[in-house]
């Protein structure tokens, strides 16, 4: 386990990290949107340790936040819960909200 390496918190197994989480956390309520900076910052982290092979494709990836998320987001499309986890209305609500 390492803490504010490749990101807030990373457990790794024999030198290559296996679950990276960023940790989020805000004193007032808030939703985390698809507009969020939060959200974007995250994948911008976890972009550059991919493309600088800091971490494996099969590494699993999390946002740990005190935000609540907004129903029908990227995040809320991307939750670990299966009922709403859904990658391709993810990607479809990703490309709607970079064209607008």
């Amino acid at each position: 386990m390492s803490i504010e390496t490749l990101d807030d918190v990373a457990f790794d197994k024999k030198g290559t990290p296996e679950e990276l989480l960023q940790l989020k956390y805000h004193g007032e309520p808030a939703n985390l949107t698809d507009k969020s900076p939060d959200i974007w910052k995250t994948f911008r982290i976890w972009a550059e340790a991919f493309l600088n092979n800091e971490i494996e494709d099969d590494t699993s990836l999390y946002l740990i936040t005190t935000e609540l998320v907004q129903e029908d987001s990227l995040a809320y499309f991307l939750s670990l819960d299966d009922s709403k986890r859904d990658i391709g209305k993810a990607l479809k609500n990703n490309r709607k909200n970079y064209i607008e």
